[in-house]
């Protein structure tokens, strides 16, 4: 199981960029086989932020909405995933507190790694990100 880091779906829904068309097949992936992702609070906590932020909290509400009901579990963000994303945190300057908590979530719930345009992921040792685009290319699309 991976985890969906808020980008993919935020890139999915979004304007053009290069990173459009691999989040919707990631979306369409994640659609058609729900149980081989997960998606933790933070995630959505950044979905509502960011559209809020855009003036655009009904289409953040909507796409959280959505997701909820594509996933029967959420992953919570307990005392656990924050003593890990503090030693993350402490251990890879630069990076930033919500991705080392998407990074302990991975760690410790076991996950495989996270789907994320995110590069800042890569200097985390032990974790592996799955580009949109790898993941998109995987499926016989052109990235």
């Amino acid at each position: 199981m991976k985890l969906l880091d808020a980008n993919v779906v935020i890139y999915s829904e979004g304007r053009e960029h290069p990173y459009r068309g691999p989040c919707k097949i990631v979306m369409e992936q994640v659609n058609a086989c729900p149980g081989e992702y997960a998606i933790d609070v933070e995630s959505l906590q950044e979905i509502l932020h960011v559209y809020s932020k855009r003036g655009e909290s009904e289409k953040g509400m909507a796409v959280a909405q959505r997701l909820l009901n594509l996933f029967s579990e959420i992953i919570p963000i307990t005392t656990a995933e924050i003593v890990t994303a503090i030693r993350l945190f402490r251990e890879t300057p630069g990076l930033s507190g919500r991705d080392a908590i998407h990074a302990a979530v991975v760690m410790e719930h076991g996950l495989e790694g996270i789907v994320s345009a995110d590069r800042d992921f890569d200097r985390i040792p032990g974790l592996r990100r799955y580009d949109p685009m790898e993941l998109a290319a995987g499926q016989g699309a052109a990235g």
